[in-house]
């Protein structure tokens, strides 16, 4: 059965959460998105490190997590970069 965009989101966080071993309290819903075949849902959590000078969205992390959307098969975590945007 394939996985809805709850479901493609529960999946991922479980995961995540897992991988990490954090609580999933700690995971913030970014964004999610159906690429093809697949679910990309990124989450934020806190960075465990000392703040940086640099890091103006706060001491945050950020993951894609890919799930098979036909049967919620993990497929792959990956850092997601923040793009800066000096237009704003």
């Amino acid at each position: 059965m394939a996985l809805d965009v709850k479901g493609a989101v529960e999946t991922a966080r479980g995961y995540l959460s897992d991988i990490l071993q954090i609580p999933d309290s700690s995971l913030l819903l970014e964004e999610v998105e159906r690429t093809g075949s697949y679910w990309d849902v990124t989450f934020s959590y806190p960075d465990p490190g000392p703040p940086t000078l640099g890091n103006i969205l706060g001491n945050r992390k950020y993951k894609i997590v890919r799930i098979d959307a036909a049967n919620g098969g993990f497929f792959s975590v990956k850092i997601r970069s923040l793009a800066y945007d000096r237009s704003a």
